[in-house]
């Protein structure tokens, strides 16, 4: 069961738009006619939020905080473990560039398109960790492949 269809970016500046096009189960040229749309050319992850909510999908991180007790000046630290749980990561590509990519629980979906081999998700310097989660509705249409 793949949750996620692998594309390649079709220039050097369209990562993010591959991944959500992966994301959503669009295609890279729906995805930037949206954001060409609203006179956006290559949106930042925070620009893709609501893009993502009206395909039933959401960057959100929930925490089960019923064992804890929380005051305003606590530090919050989390532990996640993201076996089996898809995120969008911004990986730093040179200190210069970013890049999007999607851990799809098990392995990185890299939509570079000059990357001959798919790398270990531990030789990227996650910069941004972003965890999704979708709606049953858009889970069970990812699955069986159909579109919004």
């Amino acid at each position: 069961m793949k949750l996620f269809r692998e594309l390649k970016q079709p220039t050097c500046n369209t990562c993010l738009l591959t991944c959500l096009a992966m994301i959503t189960g669009r295609s890279v040229k729906y995805v930037r006619k949206v954001f060409k749309g609203k006179g956006i050319l290559t949106p930042t992850v925070a620009e893709a939020i609501p893009f993502l909510v009206e395909h039933g999908i959401y960057l959100a991180l929930w925490v089960d905080m019923s064992r804890e007790k929380l005051r305003v000046k606590d530090k919050l630290t989390l532990t996640l473990n993201i076996k089996n749980r898809p995120a969008l990561l911004v990986v730093d590509v040179n200190g210069i560039v970013s890049h999007a990519v999607i851990w799809d629980g098990k392995k990185v979906l890299d939509p570079n398109r000059d990357l001959k081999k798919p790398k270990r998700l531990s030789s990227y310097r996650i910069i941004e960790y972003w965890p999704i989660t979708l709606s049953d509705e858009r889970y069970n249409k990812l699955i069986k492949g159909e579109k919004k």
